[in-house]
């Protein structure tokens, strides 16, 4: 993601805009600065998460001070590839004072405060909007070291160059060793996407959030768990393709494991800043080569069941319906992702996309096969998806169409 900018200073002091010192607190007794602040949260260190969280938000060049600081106890974090970030530590109090008083610095953040990468976005977008923000003293840096939280006062603007002191809202506080327990239940809660559907909300996220708990216990990485939710789907399509009730349940059940999973594979890519182009790409394309194997597998078990050959062709249109549409809406659906997990904060009105490559589905097909009418949803998928297909080439050209209009009429003018 593109690093935010602020506007250069009006005092006319050389822009700092993406630069921040973060003052470390000393940790409660009998805890070691060390110990605590590299002490895991969803997997990564307090210290090494609040630093990417910056680097999200648009901080640039960060310095880390405390007295008692061990800069070798950091090298490290100098080989994390998820760090861009220019980052350096001091323990010289005068030094950092200095940096200060020269302007070096444009933003000051507490290290006894777990920040949000949307948080610190919309600090360094518009500081003047921000509640609790103000210009810094020096009797805050010490206060903050200290564990002291600053004393609220100050003008808000800065006009000296002095840096924006920022006062982390109570909720991102770590004080004692129970609130990283906190913090990562409320990152883990907090996981999803914007565009999530209402069953996602109320039951997919509940039990994807528990899988989430499991998988941040191993070394798994996303791509991994990504291949692991398209296993379990393959296999709930190979219970469909032997045909029979309790197949047909197994293989739904199978099926909607694999939807439970697939959300845990986002959710441990954010959480652990492990996103990637690939890892999008591979989680869409695992989802639908699950779908067409399930769909052309229920139609193989119904035939084979029943002898009916029109299973095999309600299978085999359900097929082609599903990878047309997501052939002429890939892009929109990356799109759509990309946006949400931008902005997990925004709850925009789902679109056309979202509706469609949602999971909802699979608790459908489970309960159509647990009540023995695996053919009716065979059936509504091949209609329907074919039917959203034609539809979907339709609005293509009909777009198309408008806009070569409207090119035409502007060069008649």
């Amino acid at each position: 993601m593109a690093n935010l900018q602020e506007p250069p200073l009006e005092n006319g002091a050389r822009s700092n805009t993406g630069k921040a010192v973060m003052i470390l607190s000393d940790p409660p007794l009998p805890y070691r600065l060390h110990d605590w602040y590299f002490h895991k949260i969803t997997g990564t260190s307090f210290i090494l998460l609040n630093m990417l969280n910056l680097q999200r938000g648009g901080v640039e060049d960060l310095t880390l001070y405390h007295p008692g600081l061990n800069a070798a106890a950091l090298d490290g974090l100098r080989g994390d590839p998820r760090l861009t970030l220019e980052f350096h530590e001091t323990s010289d109090a005068e030094a950092l004072r200095q940096g200060v008083e020269a302007g070096e610095f444009r933003w000051v953040f507490e290290g006894s405060a777990l920040y949000r990468k949307e948080f610190v976005r919309r600090v360094l977008e518009d500081p003047q909007r921000v509640e609790g923000l103000r210009a810094m003293t020096w009797t805050d840096i010490e206060s903050m070291q200290s564990g002291i939280p600053a004393v609220p006062g100050g003008e808000q603007e800065n006009r000296d160059g002095t840096p924006f002191l920022i006062e982390a809202p109570t909720e991102y506080r770590i004080r004692e060793r129970r609130d990283f327990r906190r913090q990562t239940e409320a990152l883990i809660k907090g996981s999803g996407l914007s565009n999530d559907s209402l069953l996602d909300r109320v039951i997919t996220r509940k039990i994807s959030n528990a899988l989430t708990r499991l998988f941040l216990m191993t070394s798994l990485t996303p791509n991994q768990i990504t291949l692991i939710a398209m296993a379990v789907g393959l296999a709930g399509a190979a219970c469909f393709w032997a045909g029979g009730y309790a197949a047909g349940v197994a293989g739904a059940a199978l099926v909607l494991l694999s939807a439970w999973i697939d959300c845990t594979d986002g959710e441990v890519a954010r959480l652990k800043f492990q996103e990637s182009p690939m890892g999008g790409m591979l989680d869409i394309w695992a989802d639908n080569v699950v779908h067409a194997a399930a769909f052309f597998s229920m139609g193989m078990g119904l035939y084979f069941s029943t002898e009916n050959g029109i299973y095999k062709i309600f299978g085999t249109l359900a097929v082609v319906g599903t990878l047309a549409s997501f052939a002429l809406l890939h892009s929109s659906v990356i799109e759509s992702k990309k946006r949400a997990a931008l902005n997990p904060e925004e709850e925009p009105e789902a679109s056309l996309v979202d509706r469609v490559a949602n999971r909802d589905f699979t608790y459908f097909l489970f309960a159509l096969c647990l009540a023995g009418r695996l053919e009716i949803f065979l059936a509504l998928t091949a209609v329907g998806a074919n039917v959203f297909a034609v539809w979907l080439v339709f609005q293509k050209y009909r777009s198309a169409w408008s806009s070569s209009t409207e090119l035409c009429a502007k060069n008649s003018e």
